[in-house]
């Protein structure tokens, strides 16, 4: 493969890894704040 799709690939999947972990992040907090109001998933 072409350095360009690897470069490509690496990016996706730090992009990926960033925004799933951001996902975890905002999950936790609003579980946190509210614990008795149902979250609804986005």
């Amino acid at each position: 493969p072409r350095v360009d799709e690897r470069v490509n690939k690496a990016v996706a999947a730090a992009t990926k890894a960033a925004t799933a972990a951001r996902v975890a992040a905002v999950k936790a907090v609003q579980k946190r704040l509210h614990k008795d109001v149902p979250l609804v998933d986005v």
